[in-house]
């Protein structure tokens, strides 16, 4: 997963300094190798970047981390974008 992370890291990259917004990666170099589908988390994690990128103004930062947890790989992708307006959340029962 690391190495797959920073594969994709170099294209969010070249998007970030194009669109005037900050990327930050954070893998740890000690992860534990997993199996996964490459292809599938390939588009996952573009999918989420990608809404990051269209969500933040520019001098917005997008971050990116992956870690150990439990005995799971955890990969976030958080924005300093505004967000989703409370008025727009679902309703929860």
């Amino acid at each position: 997963m690391p190495k797959l992370l920073q594969q994709q890291k170099s294209g969010y990259q070249i998007q970030a300094e194009a669109e005037d917004k900050g990327l930050v990666v954070e893998v740890p170099t000690d992860l534990p190798l997993v199996s996964i589908d490459a292809s599938i988390i390939s588009r996952v994690l573009d999918n989420l970047v990608g809404n990051a990128f269209k969500y933040i103004p520019p001098g917005g930062t997008i971050t990116l981390t992956a870690c150990k947890a439990d005995q799971a790989l955890r990969v976030s992708v958080q924005d300093n974008g505004e967000g989703i307006p409370p008025e727009q959340h679902p309703a929860h029962f």
